[in-house]
């Protein structure tokens, strides 16, 4: 059985086709290389995101930009993680965007992974690096993966100006649970002056905001049809798409569309004000000043 078109969730398997996978996993992990992004991409933190932006800025368009985290994970395995203990289910739902009902959505999320231009990992958490490294393996992906840039590349693109700089004169698409929010935010002269160190807000074009239920509770999957569906209807450039694990096959989707999707994370909560988390406890972003939401 391969690994990428398993039938259900690891969890529900036979034991034996539970045993080949661990032993597929086992082998794996004594083949992959400790180290995900590209080796010129330096040695630092720093150094990662620096050659990721890089990466960004002299990529073609359209292209998709997708990160995988440490929750992505259970569905890029199934629910399989090849060494730590297996989370409990309903933590890694919640925690991600996803629920159970989402296993359809795996085959795209690993379509997005082989086929996105810049896939972004923890390289610099190193349990989960070596997850996600037999992860990619089990999919028949090599490490160092030359499309890997570092997870936390939105961060440091919106913080140091990058973001609205590169958006500016772009018609943008804002697709997530506080999409809206922040498209009736943005013209407001308050939000434009609490981010001014940050770039010129008002040359962004936000032409429209799709919803999607909360990522908590695994709620965002449930919009994947009706988003793609939503988004003919709007003329843009670029999709900055907030939603959990569910940003991941909505982004590569909409540039197979014709269109720019970046996966931009926390970027959306911590431009709102809506999390703390996002905020002060985000590599990159808890280095930046944020305004006390007044809009």
């Amino acid at each position: 059985m391969r690994f990428d078109e398993l039938p259900t969730w690891f969890q529900d398997l036979p034991r034996e086709e539970q045993r080949l996978i661990r032993e597929l996993g086992t082998r794996k992990r004594e083949t992959v290389t400790n180290r995900i992004v590209p080796l010129d991409h330096g040695q630092s933190f720093n150094e990662h995101l620096l050659a990721a932006k890089a990466r960004f800025l002299a990529q073609k368009e359209p292209f998709s930009m997708i990160r995988l985290g440490d929750f992505e994970l259970g569905l890029l395995g199934a629910g399989y993680f090849p060494f730590n203990k297996e989370p409990n289910f309903s933590v890694m739902h919640g925690r991600a965007g996803y629920g159970r009902g989402a296993f359809h959505l795996r085959a795209p999320f690993i379509r997005a992974v082989r086929e996105s231009e810049l896939v972004g990992v923890l390289e610099n958490w190193p349990s989960q690096r070596i997850e996600t490294a037999v992860l990619l393996s089990m999919l028949d992906l090599e490490t160092p993966l030359d499309r890997a840039v570092e997870v936390h590349l939105p961060y440091r693109l919106l913080i140091d100006g990058t973001l609205f700089s590169w958006l500016s004169g772009r018609k943008v698409l804002l697709i997530g649970n506080l999409a809206p929010k922040l498209s009736e935010a943005w013209p407001n002269a308050s939000f434009q002056a609490g981010y001014a160190h940050f770039g010129l807000t008002d040359k962004v074009k936000i032409v429209g905001a799709i919803p999607m239920r909360s990522r908590e509770e695994g709620g965002a999957w449930q919009d994947y049809e009706r988003a793609l569906n939503l988004s003919v209807s709007f003329d843009y450039d670029v999709a900055l798409v907030s939603c959990g694990t569910t940003a991941k096959p909505l982004a590569h989707q909409l540039s197979l569309m014709g269109r720019t999707a970046l996966d931009v994370g926390f970027v959306f909560d911590a431009l709102a004000g809506e999390r703390v988390d996002a905020r002060k406890r985000r590599p990159v972003l808890g280095e930046a000043m944020f305004p006390d939401p007044c809009w």
